[in-house]
């Protein structure tokens, strides 16, 4: 087996093991993580920029850490150098993934679906949950239902993406205001507005928010009074979140 070498945000080394596979013909939600590490050099770069960010104030906090949906593990490395956990567990459901997390030192990797796991109400003091499709929307029709189980073990932080900004937010303003009681003009009030519909059901409030180019959000919430920041990573960053060697 092949390996490619990366380094992460100017800091962390990531080594990919390069079991690659064309999956260019498959529709973008059917395919691996893997494969978008590999052809999305922009997209990751900017996704490292901006979790590098989400989590700065967490650094060296030695918390430990559950992580559902890791992928290839790339925002594995950055919680791991950054907040030094404890413990530090890591799964996905793809088989390629898992043996790629299974590579990273200091974790422990699962070969488990994501939703189902998280039901499980484990103790840890961050969950993380990149999962690719989320927004208010599907967390209230229940296409994403599991959502709020994050939230059942009281964790100190919960990180999550959020894709709604895959379109305009004329879209499905409507809806928007439907859910969250709220006039909503653009993404960052959505945010404001779903802090404050997330205090409600669990409690919690979002501390910040990075939002990557047009098409990601990366979330941290937790139970404090939070002020909630806001931070734009486009990508035309240079690569320099993610850079092939």
């Amino acid at each position: 087996m092949t390996t490619k070498q990366a380094i992460i945000c100017n800091k962390w080394n990531y080594r990919l093991n390069n079991n690659y596979k064309d999956e260019s013909h498959k529709e973008n939600s059917k395919r691996s993580y893997l494969y978008f590490v590999q052809e999305k050099q922009e997209l990751v770069s900017s996704k490292c920029l901006a979790t590098e960010w989400l989590i700065e104030d967490l650094a060296n906090s030695y918390l430990t850490i559950r992580e559902y949906f890791a992928g290839a593990g790339v925002s594995t490395i950055i919680f791991k150098n950054v907040i030094k956990p404890t413990e530090h567990v890591a799964g996905d459901l793809d088989y390629e993934c898992f043996n790629q997390l299974s590579s990273i030192e200091g974790i422990k990797s699962l070969h488990e679906d994501g939703h189902k796991s998280i039901l499980k109400n484990e103790k840890f003091d961050i969950k993380v949950c990149d999962f690719p499709k989320s927004s208010i929307i599907q967390i209230t029709r229940g296409l994403w239902s599991n959502f709020l189980a994050l939230f059942m073990s009281k964790p100190k932080y919960v990180i999550w993406t959020d894709t709604s900004r895959t379109y305009p937010i004329s879209i499905h303003k409507e809806k928007y205001e439907k859910i969250l009681q709220q006039e909503i003009n653009s993404y960052e009030e959505y945010f404001e507005a779903m802090s404050i519909w997330l205090k409600i059901n669990t409690g919690y409030s979002i501390s910040k928010v990075a939002y990557r180019g047009k098409n990601a959000n990366y979330i941290l919430a937790s139970a404090d009074k939070n002020i909630l920041q806001h931070k734009y990573f486009t990508l035309e960053d240079k690569y320099e979140g993610f850079v092939w060697k």
